[in-house]
């Protein structure tokens, strides 16, 4: 930690010395990095005209450029990250006319345009596939088809739409458990941040207006939580999804533990709208008396998840063992939000765009809680974590102040640095020894760099290219040596597809996905119209088991009515998660005899979907019949 507080207060530093002028981009780059007259002609660096040692420029060819244009309040953390990535990296703050190899970009991205190329580190639809409706439904629908596997999550309705089902099941609940027993539940409006607009109630009816009009869930209330000097507290697990198609998941080693700042106690009619008791999230609980700000790791409001991993370990708990649930946890949930997550990108895929398009990845927050008997809960999956490195403190009522945290810049620092370390490009090719090839090789950087007015940087680079081969040869030694040093201190955790074997037999819902893509027709939409939904079932050979023609229109009209909801627009057809809802029905009809357990009809159905499907493409690559499409 205290190697990362010199590292804050060295860029502050520099900032604060920065003399203001007018000069270039190129030109402040140049000044800050040196140029070739600092190196002998083996590469070797040397004192400047001050005696200060420096470090030869990298050719361009070789730097990875970041645009964080759009950084807004993570400009500080990416910045810190970057001094520790070293000279393979420049930042672009006001943007590149050339284009960069990869952005930074705002918390919602959702026009592929913006950016034409490059690596984002946003996923189109990654917000609303991870908010806590879409979230609940995804994992309820895991939860139908392996329900021993997918128990890691509490009991959730969705309102308004479930409002009577939650009132029914309650009641069932007080029944069977006699008159004394009050469950308690905690409603969270559906695209609420930051603890907003989230309460406590035991009473169904006690829902508040605002859950009856507005999109929100209602959960089951753990009244058992583990505690830790009696407080309550909840654990953010950072998770990298690098990649959608194949799949590419990291986890981070490190994360934080945010605790409660009153002593806990059993839910009841009294304590109910004690937030501070029951509420783990920081911006509530920064406001409170009882938070304690602290530069140690180990004690305070905020400390690392390594602390309370040491805690358990010297209680004697079992700390491998739940590294491992929560591991599981992740893998789970990504799998169950992939296939929407999946089916949004290739409907809404602009036409003309290649296949990939921008290269995105997402870091996410899962935010977990562990019960009394060290069991991992999943609460909710935040698609924008906070990265800010400084906290906040109350000065006076209504008035707070910034101050560093070195607890954040301990986790957030390292976790940025090797995203951005894990996901850079690797287009990056060595400089060849021939001077004559890097001039070549530059041609196309230099003209794209002239639009940019960055005439200094194409004279550096045009001296770069000009170094004898010995050079660029011990430099790219030196650049390999770094990325080995780099590789060892990796705070990313590869999850997938290193467990691909463990988890591959749970990703039938991807497979659906696939099919229903094939037959939504129209780019641009989610929503399938009932021809297509007629030449699927036609196609696959479904009209069986009573399944007539009017069946299957009578099936799609109740599907669509029912997932009306879904989707806020008008937009006429049966969104992705109705089609679900009607193959699982199709596989209940068709396959209730032939198999045991309801996973077994869901994969039989798709392989006689899959097989018909290819023996309709090998007979259309034939000729015989016309495109089912």
């Amino acid at each position: 930690m205290d190697t990362m507080w010199r590292l804050r207060q060295t860029l502050r530093s520099s900032k604060e010395k920065r003399p203001k002028s007018s000069m270039s981009t190129a030109d402040s780059e140049k000044t800050e990095s040196g140029s070739d007259a600092d190196v002998d002609a083996e590469g070797r660096k040397r004192k400047g005209k001050h005696g200060i040692v420096r470090r030869r420029r990298l050719p361009t060819a070789l730097v990875i450029t970041l645009d964080t244009t759009r950084a807004r309040s993570q400009l500080d953390v990416i910045r810190l990250a970057l001094k520790q990535l070293g000279r393979g990296w420049r930042e672009y703050p006001h943007g590149r006319k050339a284009g960069s190899d990869m952005y930074w970009s705002v918390p919602a991205f959702n026009d592929y345009d913006d950016f034409p190329s490059g690596i984002i580190n946003k996923l189109p639809g990654m917000k609303d596939m991870s908010n806590k409706a879409h979230l609940s439904q995804a994992l309820d629908r895991m939860h139908q088809l392996f329900p021993e596997a997918f128990d890691f999550f509490p009991t959730t309705w969705r309102l308004p739409e479930e409002f009577h089902q939650f009132c029914a099941e309650v009641r069932i609940l007080k029944e069977r458990r006699g008159k004394r027993y009050k469950p308690t539940f905690i409603v969270k409006p559906d695209e609420g941040t930051q603890g907003g607009g989230i309460y406590l109630l035991q009473d169904p009816h006690d829902v508040k207006s605002i859950g009856m009009v507005r999109p929100a869930v209602v959960q089951e209330y753990l009244t058992n939580p583990y505690l830790i000097d009696g407080y309550k507290f909840d654990l953010r697990i950072y998770v990298l999804l690098g990649n959608i198609e194949p799949l590419q998941l990291y986890i981070g080693r490190e994360g934080m533990a945010r605790f409660c700042t009153v002593p806990y106690q059993s839910p009841s009619r009294m304590n109910l709208h004690e937030s501070y008791m029951h509420l783990t999230n920081y911006s509530l609980n920064k406001y409170s008396d009882g938070f304690i700000h602290s530069e140690d790791g180990d004690i305070g409001s905020k400390r690392t998840l390594s602390s309370v991993l040491q805690r358990l370990k010297r209680r004697g708990k079992d700390v491998d063992k739940l590294w491992k649930d929560i591991e599981d946890i992740v893998l789970k949930t990504i799998i169950a939000i992939l296939p929407e997550i999946k089916t949004f990108h290739h409907v809404m895929l602009p036409p003309g765009k290649s296949l990939g398009g921008p290269k995105c990845y997402q870091l996410l927050g899962f935010d977990i809680l562990l019960t009394s008997d060290l069991k991992p809960i999943l609460l909710e999956v935040n698609s924008n974590p906070s990265l800010k490195i400084d906290s906040e403190r109350e000065v006076s009522p209504g008035v707070m102040e910034h101050i560093p945290s070195p607890v954040d810049e301990e986790i957030k620092v390292p976790l940025v640095r090797d995203v951005l370390k894990v996901m850079k490009p690797q287009k990056k090719k060595p400089v060849p020894k021939s001077p004559s090839k890097v001039l070549d090789n530059l041609t196309d950087e230099k003209k794209g760099d002239a639009d940019d007015n960055s005439t200094d940087e194409n004279r550096n680079m045009s001296e770069d290219s000009a170094g004898s081969s010995d050079s660029n040869a011990n430099l790219l030694k030196e650049l390999q040596l770094e990325q080995e040093k780099d590789r060892e201190r990796l705070v990313l955790l590869e999850l997938y597809p290193r467990l691909e074997k463990q988890y591959e037999h749970f990703r039938l819902v991807e497979r659906i996905a696939a099919l229903f893509c094939q037959f939504v027709g129209i780019r641009g939409t989610t929503r399938m119209g009932p021809t297509g939904f007629r030449t699927f079932t036609r196609t696959c050979k479904l009209h069986s088991n009573g399944l007539t023609t009017a069946a299957i229109d009578i099936l799609y009209i109740d599907m669509a009515r029912r997932w009306a909801h879904a989707i806020p627009d008008r937009t006429a057809g049966l969104c992705f998660q109705g089609f679900i809802d009607a193959f699982f029905y199709i596989a209940r009809r068709k396959y209730y005899t032939r198999c045991e357990q309801f996973a077994e009809m869901v994969a039989a159905l798709i392989d006689h979907c899959e097989g018909n499907l290819e023996e309709r493409g090998t007979l259309f690559r034939a000729g015989v019949f016309a495109s089912p499409l």
